[in-house]
């Protein structure tokens, strides 16, 4: 009976040795497929914190590119508002200029007018 002790329990150990090996290498997996699962999780986390800064800086530039349309809009208004006074200033100059022009013309024929009187006596 030794000898079948002997053989039952070196086919025991061998078993549990098996055995042993297939649950370790099931840990194993589960593992494995828990570092997969973990790291796809942080993946999705990161893709969706990338999207939410994407959304964001599109917002942001959007709101620039608002702000400076305008900007700008308010700017194309002061100066043109600038160029009508600008161009309304240069008539009314260009206006007083005809105007002392013709007085001087007037004041020029009247000069004349007064030489010759002058002359005449």
């Amino acid at each position: 009976m030794n000898t079948a002790w002997v053989i039952g329990i070196g086919i025991a150990l061998a078993a549990g040795a098996v055995i042993g090996y297939f649950l370790r290498q099931i840990q194993l997996e589960r593992q494995v497929r828990s570092k997969k699962n973990e790291a796809n999780r942080i993946l999705e986390n990161a893709q969706d914190q990338a999207k939410e800064i994407e959304l964001k800086a599109r917002d942001q530039a959007l709101q620039i590119r608002d702000e400076t349309e305008t900007e700008l809009s308010r700017r194309r208004t002061e100066l043109s508002k600038e160029e009508e006074r600008l161009q309304s200033r240069r008539a009314d100059i260009d206006r007083r200029v005809d105007e002392i022009e013709k007085r001087n013309q007037s004041l020029s024929k009247m000069q004349s007018t007064l030489d010759k009187k002058a002359n005449d006596l």
